[in-house]
């Protein structure tokens, strides 16, 4: 080949690259393959130039871009991120960031669709739920050198509990932006004046509440001041106290002892997860409490949400339920409460902010939810009295003569921020800047003084007396004035014994996890033809039709699923290699029920007619809010209603050999003796 061809060729390889480069950094797809492709195309023979030179102008086009930084995050972060990018954009002189905020619920499918190459985005911010996901398809960059690198990071601040989520394989793949714990908000004054002891158990609560709603019809219907003064400290009946509210005796009485939101798709994933955790895990978060984190069959695993656990936290899910008003929107709760209106009510932490306005602030009572009077014994099946040697974190109930197993619940596992490990290392260290500034203290206190969001401490600097003070104390930023001071030491505490907590429920999470997150749809599958007539090619359509009673099996068992359920009849379930199934998908033994008139109704309780390779624990309690579900708390056979169930977003499955190989997470310290 001549050199005129060759420097022809070259030009064009030039401008080629050139071009590419360009187009490449504005769609932050500077890929190398592009340049192995035009190799690959216009070089040959053994005088062909060397492109070294052409590759580092390509590189440096892509890397000198003038695009912003981009980063993908949940609407739930705003305005706090936007305010921190500007404020970074200010401080540096690498050019602007660019956030794409959506759905929460939107973040994984997005990020799924990048798995297998270059992300659209330079900087993630993600649930916890989402990081197993992540680290499976191995996308992440291990952050170590960059932390090692960076005293001001200051990463021994950050509380052991999020660091330790932060870290998969002996590497940090992700740093703690917000934290979450689900907790018990109450009136502080009204108990005090109540004198009722505050309860351990989920009964406890639910005869509490009961108690208090029968005081308010006694008192006439919907107005309790009459029945709360009966009984108040203060001499003249009038109320008072109220822990730091001067204003105590002018507040409204609750009108329901309990508030819990019965509405679907809201809360009711994580009441039955916290109820149902402080049933079966007794021996740490090692052990796991949704699937058995120490057992070496994937399908063995799952049963703790497929038997008398189950039945006993959909049980008490129910009694619960019963003493809460019905027919709420989503979250009305929260404004109940802050009106006034509720006793008692169960939410997230990052949900504290909204209780600091009149008229119940400083009256705001916080504590960690109650726990399970029984435990799981998971060898037998058998529902056990709570004792010190059965859990790891028990509690005095019963006014001291019995024993509450408490589990604390990290709902959704905290926010957390991610880097991809495909992109530019000048992005990777733009993007590790812009993280570091987000969990800085600066940042952070930015984001809780915030009123309009959802900010909680991740440092462990901001959870002793110093941060009360600061809550207390700092106002003006952001429309804040301060939270209340008994209210904030109420809530740091709340937060420090959920995060110190032996026993802490981590969020479910492993391989797999996104697939939960997207459009569910429900199948159902059946197998087997009566007669050949059955099946017939339809000319017009160009396609098979099937008809008879097949046809109406399949239908039937579609009938009985929810969206992200497929539920598969025996004959179609025998068909299926069920070893093959254990490597990435879950199957759960759901009973046999009989399809009628009045929709799937339980039969037996022992024949796996119906298997059910998803179900998520948020359908399983819609159904006792509808009235359905239940089962006996003391048997060991699987609950009925679990055909309703659905699990939690991340649960997984994949094959392995050994305690708990299957399942992959973070896993904090192993846990010492129970007591």
């Amino acid at each position: 080949m001549n050199n005129e061809v060759l420097g022809f060729r070259a030009l064009l390889l030039v401008a080629a690259i050139s071009f590419f480069g360009l187009a490449a950094a504005d769609n932050a797809t500077c890929s190398d393959g592009v340049v192995a492709a035009l190799e690959e195309k216009c070089s040959s023979g053994a005088n062909a130039p060397t492109y070294e030179a052409l590759l580092a102008s390509y590189s440096q086009q892509c890397v000198s871009s003038t695009r912003a930084l981009r980063v993908l995050a949940p609407v739930a972060v705003q305005p706090w991120l936007g305010r921190q990018a500007v404020q970074f954009s200010g401080l540096h002189s690498q050019g602007t960031i660019d956030v794409k905020n959506v759905d929460y619920y939107l973040v994984p499918s997005i990020i799924d669709q990048q798995l297998s190459g270059l992300a659209l985005q330079d900087l993630w911010i993600v649930d916890g739920g989402s990081l197993a996901e992540l680290v499976d398809h191995n996308v992440t960059l291990a952050l170590d050198g960059f932390i090692a690198n960076d005293p001001a990071v200051d990463w021994g601040d950050f509380h052991p509990t999020w660091a330790a989520q932060s870290t998969y394989g002996n590497q940090i793949v992700a740093m703690p932006i917000d934290s979450d714990l689900f907790l018990m908000y109450w009136r502080r004054d009204v108990m005090e004046q109540w004198q009722q002891p505050m309860p351990a158990t989920w009964t406890e609560l639910a005869q509490l509440a009961a108690a208090w709603n029968a005081r308010v019809l006694e008192a006439g219907g919907g107005d309790a001041s009459a029945a709360a003064g009966a009984n108040s400290s203060s001499p003249d009946g009038s109320g008072g106290g109220g822990g730091g509210n001067a204003n105590a005796s002018s507040l409204p009485q609750p009108r329901y002892g309990l508030c819990l939101n019965d509405a679907r798709l809201c809360m009711h994933q994580p009441m039955l997860s916290v109820i149902l955790a402080s049933i079966t895990q007794r021996g740490g978060p090692r052990t796991g409490w949704f699937v058995d984190l120490e057992a070496a069959d994937p399908l063995t695993a799952v049963q703790l949400v497929n038997g008398s656990a189950m039945a006993a936290a959909l049980e008490a899910y129910r009694a619960l339920l019963a003493q809460s008003p019905t027919g709420l929107a989503c979250q009305q709760t929260l404004g109940m409460f802050a009106e006034g209106a509720c006793l008692f009510t169960i939410n997230f932490g990052r949900q504290f902010k909204a209780l600091q306005a009149a008229p119940v602030r400083g009256s705001v009572g916080i504590s960690l939810p109650p726990g399970s009077a029984l435990v799981l014994n998971r060898d037998t099946g058998a529902l056990l009295p709570a004792t010190p040697e059965r859990c790891r974190q028990p509690a005095r109930a019963g006014n001291g003569s019995s024993w509450a197993c408490l589990a604390p619940m990290l709902v959704y596992g905290g926010t957390y921020g991610v880097i991809s490990r495909f992109n530019d290392p000048s992005y990777q260290a733009l993007a590790y800047r812009f993280l570091a500034y987000l969990t800085s203290s600066v940042a952070q206190w930015d984001g809780i003084f915030d009123a309009s969001t959802d900010q909680e401490p991740v440092r462990s600097s901001m959870l002793g007396q110093r941060a009360v003070q600061m809550l207390s104390s700092v106002s003006g930023l952001w429309g804040y004035t301060n939270f209340d001071a008994a209210d904030a030491a109420a809530y740091i505490a709340a937060l420090q014994a959920g995060f110190a907590s032996p026993n802490q429920a981590m969020e479910v999470n492993g391989p797999g996890s996104f697939v939960m997150r997207g459009l569910r749809v429900r199948m159902g599958v059946h197998s087997g033809l009566q007669s050949d007539s059955d099946v017939q090619l339809n000319r017009t359509a160009n396609r098979m039709q099937y008809t008879g009673v097949g046809l109406q099996m399949a239908k039937a068992m579609c009938d009985c699923a929810h969206g992200g359920q497929i539920l598969m009849s025996e004959a179609a379930f025998t068909q299926l290699a069920v070893e093959s199934l254990k490597e990435r998908v879950m199957v759960l033994h759901m009973g046999e029920h009989r399809y009628g008139s009045k929709g799937a109704q339980p039969r037996a309780l022992t024949a796996p007619t119906a298997m059910a390779v998803a179900a998520v624990l948020r359908e399983a309690a819609a159904a006792v809010a509808a009235g359905g579900g239940g089962g006996d708390p003391g048997g060991g056979a699987p609950v009925a209603s679990l055909r309703h169930a659905e699990i939690p977003p991340a649960a997984v499955a994949g094959a392995g050999t050994g305690s708990g190989s299957w399942f992959r997470g973070p896993q904090p310290p192993a846990p010492g003796p129970a007591h």
